[in-house]
């Protein structure tokens, strides 16, 4: 039986659903992934029956592209015939949906956030292509996960979804819990450790968390502070300022790693200033891994910290805020910070393991696939 997954990335498939891909394929699927191309193209090759790739051109409204893209997968949905479509992110989404509205396909799709196309800075008739466009590609019979409530009121407020849809709520796409393992804090380290894990982007906190160090922490006296992650593109974020604490070693940089767990285990404190997530995995793996977290009172990020007990709050685009979190950590005891670290364990072993998410998306497709 042939199961469609859809992805903006190669990346994004293997970091995230490679675990869902194994399961897959244990229970007799083939799976043919639907993903933009890039260096992780044949790591992805090697682990599924077909790897399609598309240029969704991500970043952007390309109706042309997305129409020839649209036509495209028409084509390798007749080659291939599958029985079910597994989408995330907003352009994979929107493309599967009119392609299984063609099909009668049964569609899983999961909204992993609401991305960039709904900030602020977005113009309003932007926002209001994007949400007809997630109207018209979501069928009745479809299946739509969220990962925070947040998400959901969303779409249920702007009419894309109606409480007569079948929807869930599902804390994100969780983490395996014996890959990333519990390691104590070192105690004994002159400064305390604070690391940025994600894309160099604005909408990451990036800049918060660089504008913070540079007014703030510029003499590396307290602290030291790491950045782990790669830019497309020095407009995205606060470059001069990045390239300032990089060439006076006042940052360690490091460009993408596919395995960040020694980063975070050097670490004393994973910081994630985002303006918003669906579910943020990088703080899930942190603290799967026994780190504290300091992020923003945001969708995806805010109930992560579980009131405080394993982190500590600050407000969105607000470097004072940034700075006083910081500051909170630092004056916690060891003891302290301990219990921060083993509450961060618990609380992901007791609502974030992998497997039960896995398990849910398992018994979703064979529910769908025995009505056929």
């Amino acid at each position: 039986m042939n199961v469609f997954l859809f992805s903006k990335s190669n990346w994004n498939i293997i970091n995230f659903r490679y675990n869902l891909i194994k399961e897959l394929k244990k229970n007799n699927f083939k799976v043919i992934t639907v993903s933009q191309k890039d260096k992780y193209q044949n790591d992805l090759k090697k682990n599924v029956f077909k790897l399609i790739n598309i240029n969704y051109k991500n970043r952007k409204i390309a109706f042309l592209s997305d129409f020839i893209n649209l036509i495209l997968i028409v084509c390798y949905v007749i080659k291939f015939k599958p029985s079910i479509f597994i989408s995330f992110n907003i352009k994979p989404i929107i493309l599967s949906g009119l392609a299984s509205k063609l099909f009668n396909i049964s569609n899983i799709i999961t909204i992993t956030g609401l991305g960039t196309v709904f900030e602020k800075k977005t113009s309003t008739l932007v926002k209001k292509i994007a949400i007809f466009l997630y109207y018209i590609s979501i069928k009745k019979n479809d299946h739509i996960i969220f990962q925070n409530n947040y998400d959901l009121k969303f779409f249920l407020k702007n009419k894309i979804i109606s409480k007569k849809n079948n929807f869930y709520v599902v804390g994100g796409s969780g983490v395996n819990i014996n890959h990333f393992n519990f390691r104590k804090l070192n105690s004994n380290k002159k400064k305390l450790h604070f690391t940025f894990i994600g894309r160099l982007l604005k909408s990451k906190g990036i800049d918060s968390f660089l504008e913070t160090i540079e007014k703030y922490f510029y003499n590396k006296e307290l602290f030291e502070f790491s950045v782990i992650g790669d830019y497309e593109n020095i407009n995205d974020f606060n470059y001069k300022i990045f390239k300032l604490l990089k060439e006076n070693h006042i940052i360690n940089y490091y460009n993408h790693q596919n395995d960040i767990r020694e980063f975070i285990y050097n670490s004393d404190c994973i910081v994630l200033p985002s303006y918003r997530e669906g579910t943020s995995k990088v703080l899930l793996e942190a603290m799967s891994c026994g780190r504290p977290i300091i992020t923003t009172n945001v969708p995806g990020c805010n109930y992560l910290t579980n009131n405080d007990k394993n982190g500590i709050l600050c407000e969105k685009d607000n470097i004072v805020s940034l700075k006083n979190s910081l500051l909170k950590f630092k004056n916690l005891s060891n003891h302290e910070r301990n219990e921060l670290s083993i509450n961060a364990r618990n609380f992901i072993i007791k609502n974030f393991d992998e497997k039960f998410v896995i398990e849910r998306y398992i018994n979703l497709i064979k529910k769908l696939n025995e009505s056929k």
